[in-house]
């Protein structure tokens, strides 16, 4: 059946995306399309690989796709609610997080999200709440460390920025994230240079 054949190519599409080989996973989440052109989960998948390989516009209107198909994709929502927010639609964003907040509140992104909209129209006390309420729900969230280190390293609060910065390093240097650890460190040395 179509189903069948798009769940054997879905199945193949992942084993070769985690392989790393993009061009063949592409391959088998169009086939996967070919037999149920609708199919969120294909979509997203080729949506992940656009934005590693930085494609914006396909990129863009593939998470608007998946969104008009399954609303409540908060992955895809979420994804959609950045990219506009990079290109300077705060309204659109703004509109995303609302929804956001109503069907995914527990998600400690949605506040990290909320909290780099307020970041933009210069309200960093909501941010800092914003923030406080994500770290509430996932105390590792890394995206959310960060952006309340630039804050108070912002507003010069130097010791609250290294605080801040020790629970990334922490929680980064247990895992694979060694980019990130490497991020946490930079920063922590601009701290350190700044007291």
């Amino acid at each position: 059946s179509k189903v069948e054949r798009a769940q054997k190519h879905m199945e193949s599409a992942q084993a070769l995306y985690q392989k790393g080989d993009l061009e063949s996973a592409k391959i088998e989440f169009n086939n996967a399309l070919s037999s149920e052109p609708d199919k969120v989960d294909a979509l997203f998948g080729l949506a992940v690989i656009l934005e590693e390989e930085k494609k914006w516009p396909q990129y863009y209107n593939f998470l608007r796709r998946i969104i008009e198909l399954q609303p409540q994709h908060v992955e895809a929502q979420l994804r959609f609610a950045n990219l506009n927010l990079a290109s300077g639609k705060i309204d659109e964003t703004i509109k995303i997080a609302d929804e956001l907040m109503i069907s995914a509140m527990e998600d400690a992104r949605v506040w990290t999200l909320k909290a780099n909209i307020a970041v933009r129209i210069d309200d960093k006390q909501g941010a800092k709440d914003f923030l406080n309420k994500a770290l509430s729900i996932d105390a590792n969230d890394a995206e959310a460390l960060l952006l309340l280190s630039n804050i108070y390293m912002a507003e010069g609060q130097f010791e609250k920025v290294l605080e801040t910065l020790d629970v990334g390093i922490n929680h980064s240097t247990q895992g694979t994230e060694l980019s990130q650890s490497a991020f946490f460190y930079a920063m922590k040395i601009r701290a350190l240079n700044e007291i």
